[in-house]
């Protein structure tokens, strides 16, 4: 004969579902959203630790940020650019501006301005979907290209190339709050210091760990 099994234990502490954290996101619902909103990093909340919006200490020493952009969608990147120049100027540093033709371009222009060692290069483009099937593969292609840049040599590669689904997007991403320009300036300041600092602590043969840039 069998037995029903018996029914399940009453609810303990250890067992009881666990309060509402203030500001969790729920599973759905616009309150939810805003929650997540609330909490992302955009542009407009998107700051860098405190005093380290500077080069590196050795930018007197003829060190320079290199700027490239694409004529391609030319009039949409104007702003962007302009940002990131006056964000460098602002912070004192040496910087020069270059222009190529496309996006695809940008690539062996950065792996040419990395010959010259600079302290940073800062790469800007803009791609929208065309005629043709292309969109994605530039997209993909650019990307990973100054990517593998990044990854191949010491000097910082940031990359700018904003991947648009229309013309109002590419104006929204561009002409207003949403503008690049100053974080891309940003973290090419910072990450220089932090190349910076890696490269004076291989040359005493110090790897710390605890190493910060405020002793930079």
């Amino acid at each position: 004969l069998l037995l029903p099994p018996p029914p399940p234990p009453p609810p303990s502490a250890a067992m009881a579902p666990l309060p509402s954290v203030e500001g969790a996101v729920d599973c759905g619902g616009q309150e939810a959203m805003e929650m997540v909103w609330r909490r992302s990093t955009s542009l407009r909340t998107f700051k860098l630790p405190a005093g380290e919006e500077r080069g590196p200490a050795g930018d007197a020493d003829g060190g320079v940020f290199v700027v490239l952009h694409t004529e391609w969608h030319g009039s949409y990147l104007q702003p962007v650019v302009e940002a990131i120049i006056e964000s460098l100027q602002e912070a004192g540093a040496r910087y020069e501006v270059f222009s190529v033709p496309g996006a695809s371009d940008l690539i062996t222009a950065a792996r040419l301005a990395l010959r010259r060692s600079p302290w940073a290069v800062i790469c800007t483009a803009l791609l929208l979907p065309g005629q043709s099937d292309g969109y994605k593969t530039m997209c993909t292609t650019v990307s990973q290209g100054l990517m593998r840049l990044n990854a191949n040599q010491d000097v910082p590669v940031i990359s700018g190339v904003l991947m648009c689904r229309d013309e109002a997007q590419a104006l929204e991403r561009t002409h207003g709050a949403e503008n690049p320009g100053s974080a891309l300036a940003k973290a090419a300041l910072y990450m220089s210091k932090v190349a910076d600092t890696a490269a004076a602590l291989a040359d005493f043969g110090l790897d710390k760990e605890d190493c910060t840039l405020a002793g930079a």
